[in-house]
């Protein structure tokens, strides 16, 4: 498929599927096992039709297909689900502002982009060998790229330190006292 992105790193070979550039190259930067990444908010229908064959392909050239997007249109998040429920290797995927979350129980399913981003760099994604089992697919490899885990099956470049909450917006009282000691 001609519109889909080769960053040509040596770290990967995995294949980000995006819909939303901004969302989708903040993960290429985060994680840089993926070399490959394709925006599917630019596919035209008949680029969609020929998705599933294409997806089958790369899943052979590809230790990992990643899904994530923002799918304000209800059709676009159908259609990703569509392809990605014919892999043979369990994806894991980020569907913000999607609203059928019964439709993603097959995939595992990041809560947030954070999420996403942690799941990526963690061990596979539980049910991966069921998944590829089920779908007539053999086992994937047990061994990672090299450099990327060591025995404790933790990339040892991630730092062991829990991720913070996410800071709450103040409220109107403490953003008016601010206003007040200014004036």
């Amino acid at each position: 498929m001609d519109k889909c992105v080769d960053y040509q790193r040596a770290d990967g070979n995995w294949l980000l599927l995006g819909a939303g550039t901004g969302l989708m190259m903040s993960v290429m930067d985060m994680e840089p096992r993926h070399r490959y990444c394709i925006d599917t908010d630019i596919l035209t229908p008949e680029e969609w039709a020929r998705m599933p064959d294409w997806l089958t392909l790369m899943e052979g050239c590809t230790d990992r297909i990643n899904a994530c997007g923002w799918f304000s249109r209800y059709e676009n998040g159908l259609r990703m689900l569509d392809v990605l429920r014919g892999l043979k290797r369990r994806p894991t995927v980020y569907f913000g502002a999607y609203e059928r979350p019964d439709l993603l129980s097959h995939f595992d399913v990041a809560a947030d982009v954070q999420d996403f981003v942690i799941r990526l760099r963690g061990p596979d994604p539980p049910g991966l060998e069921l998944w590829a089992r089920s779908r007539g697919g053999s086992n994937p490899p047990e061994a990672e790229l090299p450099g990327h885990r060591n025995g404790s099956g933790k990339r040892p470049d991630i730092l062991e330190k829990p991720v913070p909450a996410p800071r709450r917006p103040p409220d109107a009282k403490s953003r008016r006292r601010k206003l007040d000691a200014v004036r």
